[in-house]
């Protein structure tokens, strides 16, 4: 007599599951509703160097950083109780060792007899993103290396280089770039150099620029220049979005960070990098390139433009 294949598949799966579990590269484990360890593989009994007997019943919750073990048990929680999929980029440091980057999956799994119980999947994602990072980093000297090149070139007026920076820092930052220069004897600002690459955004911010004089200590550029501050807003709010009724969608900010241009203490510019409505905040690793690009012009602007 043959045995239905349904049924061939359970006994199979339920006598061999440990040893495809234990097969598994990525670490997998399993939690009751007090985030309790029910079940674990062998990945997982290697990431955190512990013995399967020194897991099963226990969170674990000693062998991380407290900011973690708060973040681990807050998502647990969530999981559990809505039974929302969560899929989340985190940091992992297990009894002072070495701070990995993981990738956790997290579901909920309820059981015939109603209990509730998370399904977790760990990826270590530590050398991708080094990986990333280095390409990131790589791309980063490069783009410096491009930019001093364009500011240290002597055949072309200081205006011609700022407008071929400003429009180098615009693509490699996908965000509008103004360079702007304070003129000492009237006491406005000029926004010397333009770059969006949209045309019509730009021809939009051109003709607003054409429209309006500012002068030093007057809006965010101008306070920027007055008091020589940097003034960064990683996520605009909605708030500071309110304009003239007649202002374009199209050029209202999501996240800007202004860079006060200094020579010899005074401040005689800004540097000034916008990303419109649909964009992402600027991240950490670009604002720091943006205050180095900063540093740069300031040199530019001692060394060609006041002299």
């Amino acid at each position: 007599m043959s045995v239905p294949m349904h049924q061939e598949i359970g006994e199979l799966s339920d006598e061999n599951y440990k040893v495809i579990l234990n097969n598994m590269g990525d670490p997998v484990f399993v939690k009751d509703e007090q985030s309790r360890l029910v079940l674990v593989n062998d990945a997982f009994c290697e990431v955190f160097g512990r013995p399967r007997n020194e897991i099963i019943g226990k969170t674990l919750a000693e062998d991380v950083l407290p900011e973690e073990r708060d973040h681990f048990l807050k998502v647990d929680k969530q999981v559990i109780s809505t039974g929302k999929e969560s899929v989340v980029e985190e940091s992992l440091t297990i009894r002072d060792g070495e701070t990995r980057t993981i990738s956790t999956r997290k579901t909920r799994f309820i059981d015939q007899n109603g209990g509730k119980f998370l399904v977790g999947v760990i990826r270590d994602v530590t050398e991708i993103k080094q990986a990333e990072a280095l390409v990131r980093l790589n791309k980063y000297n490069e783009f410096l290396l491009s930019s001093a090149q364009i500011l240290a070139q002597s055949n072309k007026n200081y205006k011609a280089l700022l407008q071929e920076l400003a429009k180098r820092v615009s693509l490699y930052l996908d965000a509008v770039c103004d360079i702007s220069i304070l003129n000492s004897e009237l006491g406005t600002i000029v926004p010397e150099a333009v770059y969006c690459s949209d045309k019509a955004v730009m021809d939009v911010i051109l003709k607003l620029f054409a429209q309006r004089t500012v002068k030093k200590g007057e809006g965010l550029v101008g306070s920027v220049i007055d008091e020589g501050k940097e003034i960064l807003i990683k996520t605009v709010p909605d708030s500071m979005k309110v304009g003239p009724a007649n202002i374009d969608s199209r050029i209202v900010p999501e996240s800007i960070m202004y860079v006060p241009l200094k020579v010899e203490r005074k401040t005689l510019g800004s540097l000034n990098l916008s990303r419109l409505s649909g964009q992402s905040a600027f991240n950490d690793f670009e604002i720091d390139q943006i205050r180095r690009l900063g540093e740069y012009l300031s040199l530019f602007i001692e060394n060609v433009v006041l002299r």
